[in-house]
């Protein structure tokens, strides 16, 4: 019955390590692809917008720059976002590490996974913008 009990301990191990393999390359995926779509659009964006940025400065008053303004405000907004996200991202690491450091399961894997997550949350905003930009422009 011991016997029994341990294979059944064993493989339920094994399981919970799969999904964690599953989740921390789910959270890869996330990173490659926020900096995949900023290499991808970034182009896209800044090829269609410089030409309108150009033609607002025939136009004498700043109130009337629509482009300009909404450049300058969607690059602060992201920035900001971004800056907040990282910050909590950080935390929340921190505090996640505490945790498992006191259990006794602190893994380099998890390192990696929230330098991941980390990224891919200080990223977010920025793609959100540049999508946006893409779809609107485009």
């Amino acid at each position: 019955m011991n016997k029994h009990v341990g294979v059944d301990t064993e493989i339920n191990e094994m399981i919970a390590l799969a999904d964690d393999v599953s989740e921390r390359a789910e959270s890869w995926a996330d990173g490659i692809a926020d900096w995949m779509t900023l290499m991808h659009l970034t182009p896209f964006v800044l090829g269609v917008r410089v030409p309108k940025l150009i033609a607002e400065t025939r136009v004498y008053s700043p109130f009337d720059r629509e482009e300009t303004r909404l450049a300058v405000c969607e690059k602060v907004e992201a920035v900001v976002e971004g800056a907040f996200a990282l910050q909590l991202s950080c935390y929340a690491s921190l505090l996640q590490f505490q945790a498992s450091a006191m259990e006794g399961r602190f893994l380099m894997s998890d390192v990696r996974r929230s330098f991941d997550e980390i990224s891919s949350s200080a990223l977010t905003p920025a793609v959100e913008r540049l999508r946006s930009n893409a779809e609107r422009l485009g």
